[in-house]
């Protein structure tokens, strides 16, 4: 038997002091909840990559189960994304989100996913506001402790309203864009050098990795044999 001493580091007594004190922020994956805005008992099961498959009776608690486990998972990143789309970033994060609040107001974001909002039909709005209710109910009592973001910045959740999401679906198609550079590199190499090239390059989804389970067959497969 044999012990290895090495030095301590500041970095990571740091680390450790913030684990012990902020603790695990686990999703809650077992049990029961008593949860406000469905209308029938919903099943959320979790695979073992944590991604949630949802049995539900109906559309709007399905939808409303599908947020509650983004509002689990994915609290701080929704909280983000949501000042991002009102031009409000710098209230989080100080001056450096100025230029990111200008962009998107400029660009008019939150005024358009309102009037966006204002015009869907009622299925339309009765889905997204079902899924803003799962998602504020997720982030709330799904999960042990809030996510360690909002405590170390003091901050409490935004509650999400339904123009935020079609104002993500806004700020997410103009990020799609962004990439324009490395499309038009992608095209000059098919059209030098062939397809094996390409692939060669930025290879494809390989066809040893999982994919989305198919009707009967267990979650989570690794492969596809």
């Amino acid at each position: 038997m044999a012990t290895t001493l090495s030095g301590c580091s500041t970095p990571g007594l740091f680390c450790g002091a913030l684990q012990i004190g902020l603790g695990k922020r686990m999703p809650t994956t077992d049990g029961h909840l008593e949860v406000p805005g469905i209308t029938d008992r919903v099943l959320i099961r979790r695979d073992a990559f944590g991604i949630p498959h949802i049995d539900a009776r109906n559309e709007p608690d399905a939808w409303y189960a599908w947020g509650f486990c983004q509002g689990q998972d994915r609290a701080f990143q929704i909280e983000t994304r949501v000042r991002v789309v009102r031009g409000r970033l710098a209230e989080l994060i100080g001056p450096e989100g100025l230029p990111v609040d200008r962009l998107s107001r400029r660009m008019g974001l939150a005024r358009h996913a309102q009037a966006q909002y204002e015009v869907l039909n009622d299925h339309g709005r009765s889905t997204i506001e079902a899924f803003c209710r799962g998602v504020i109910e997720g982030s709330r009592i799904g999960a042990t402790r809030r996510a360690h973001e909002f405590r170390l910045l003091n901050v409490r959740p935004t509650p999400l309203e339904p123009s935020d999401v079609l104002g993500s679906l806004a700020l997410v198609s103009f990020l799609l864009a962004s990439n324009w550079d490395s499309e038009i590199g992608r095209l000059k190499v098919l059209q030098a050098d062939g397809p094996d090239a390409l692939k060669a390059l930025d290879p494809t989804y390989p066809e040893w990795l999982s994919i989305i389970s198919r009707p009967g067959e267990p979650a989570a497969r690794r492969s596809r044999t």
